[in-house]
């Protein structure tokens, strides 16, 4: 944030310098005219018809470019997105334009081809209203453009250091249009560095009008290219905050002494998925461990049995009265094993229920997560094929099944089936978040 803040101090900064070096320059005018008339009184230099010809047209052109600089100023005040640029630091460029365009009247025929020769070094510089004019075009408050990094309305409040985001511009395009004035501004100052004695100002040489005049509209270029560049400023700021905070919005937080899952497809609710498995897993695994013991214990009292009746055959023949009462515990051994049987046999249906209950929840949750479309992220386990673990296969049957059913009853709905024919598509072509989500919306139909 300190270091924002301090290029938009600079900013700002350089702004009021360029305006302090256009009024040095517009202040120091009435001294280009009469250097330029003292030049003139000293010194006759005779033209030719053609070079005063020349000379005119560039007087012409000159007047052009700054009418048109005018204009773009105009522009930019009257931009709400670049206006606040000029007001922060009370640039005004008007007077400035209106002084040079003064001085670019009264300048002699010799001293405008002067000045045209510097000017020949930017073949371009007739086109910098132009170009300055489409800059500001691109500057405007109505958040950005269709494809940059995230929607304006994301965030809500301010930037780093700026208060009104909500009516930032398209950085993007911002930035773009900031590079060319700040090449028209390049250019320009070149044009002025290129006059003799503009650095030192000295007197007696080529006369200050030229160079005042090359200083003016250079000065003017870089005031609408620095207030451009601070306007964009605050855009990229506030693109930032935005993508910062939409970034911040989609992390997934675990939830502190809560039972239920976050709505995210993270590793806290995948591994609670397992832990529910793994519950499951762990009942079954004490059903069979009793069952185990019961069969165990059933196989002692075989053994008990068969001891038993070594003894009564042993016996028999010399106790016959005892035989039926052997005959009766026989019998009930017998409904004892078969009790036994009974018992294992109602043990392998509850496992049998048990893994039929377990499918029935994962089924049950998978048509959960498919009802919940986009009010809710989907489970990334759902997302997957059976080779990565998950059970989008299993995703693909409840909703063909689902739809199949739908259409059995009477009630077949072409959507879901368009849908259905899409995800299988997807899903062949390994597409398995797409695949999901065109079953999601298949499933919705099919209701």
């Amino acid at each position: 944030m300190r270091r924002r803040s301090q290029i938009a101090l600079l900013a700002v900064g350089a702004l009021v310098a360029v305006a302090m070096i256009v009024a040095v320059a517009g202040g120091t005018l009435p001294f280009a005219a009469s250097g330029a008339s003292a030049a003139g009184a000293h010194k006759t230099v005779v033209l030719t018809p053609a070079r005063v010809a020349k000379a005119e047209r560039t007087r012409a052109n000159l007047e052009t470019m700054f009418a048109g600089l005018r204009r773009v100023v105009v522009q930019m005040r009257a931009n709400p997105a670049t206006a606040r640029s000029f007001n922060s630091t009370g640039t005004n460029l008007l007077p400035r334009i209106a002084a040079a365009e003064k001085a670019v009247a009264r300048l002699d025929p010799s001293a405008l081809l002067k000045l045209q020769s510097s000017l020949d070094r930017d073949p371009n510089w007739r086109q910098a209203p132009s170009t300055l004019s489409h800059a500001v075009a691109a500057f405007h408050a109505r958040g950005p453009a269709k494809g940059t990094l995230s929607p304006m309305d994301a965030i809500s409040g301010t930037g780093t250091y700026t208060d009104d985001c909500l009516s930032a511009g398209d950085p993007v395009a911002e930035d773009i249009a900031a590079l060319a004035a700040n090449e028209v501004q390049s250019a320009l100052q070149a044009v002025a560095l290129a006059l003799p004695g503009v650095i030192a100002l000295l007197p007696g040489i080529d006369g200050p009008g030229p160079r005042i005049i090359a200083m003016v509209a250079w000065g003017v270029a870089d005031a609408i290219y620095l207030a451009l560049a601070q306007t964009e400023a605050v855009a990229v700021d506030c693109q930032q905050t935005a993508f910062g905070n939409t970034q911040q919005s989609v992390l997934a937080v675990d939830p502190e002494g809560s039972s239920t899952v976050v709505p995210t497809s993270t590793q806290f609710s995948i591994d609670r998925l397992i832990a529910k498995a793994g519950d499951t897993q762990a009942k079954v695994n004490a059903l069979q461990s009793t069952v185990n013991t019961v069969d165990s214990q059933a196989d002692t009292i075989g053994t008990a049995v068969d001891d038993l009746n070594a003894v009564l055959n042993d016996i028999t023949n010399r106790v016959d009265e005892v035989q039926t009462d052997l005959q009766t515990l026989q019998t009930r051994v017998a409904i004892l094993q078969n009790t036994e049987v009974s018992i294992l046999k109602k043990a392998d249906i509850e496992i049998a229920n048990l893994s039929t209950f377990q499918s029935l929840q994962l089924r049950m949750k998978i048509e959960e997560n498919l009802a919940a479309n986009s009010s809710e992220l989907p489970m990334g386990i759902f997302q997957l094929p059976a080779a990565y673990g998950g059970y989008l296969e299993l995703v693909k049957a409840i909703v063909t099944d689902t739809i199949a059913k739908s259409a059995t009853l009477g009630t077949p709905n072409a959507q879901a089936a368009s849908f259905l024919a899409s995800a299988n598509a997807a899903f062949t072509a390994g597409h398995y978040k797409t695949a999901y989500n065109l079953y999601a919306q298949a499933y919705g139909f099919a209701h």
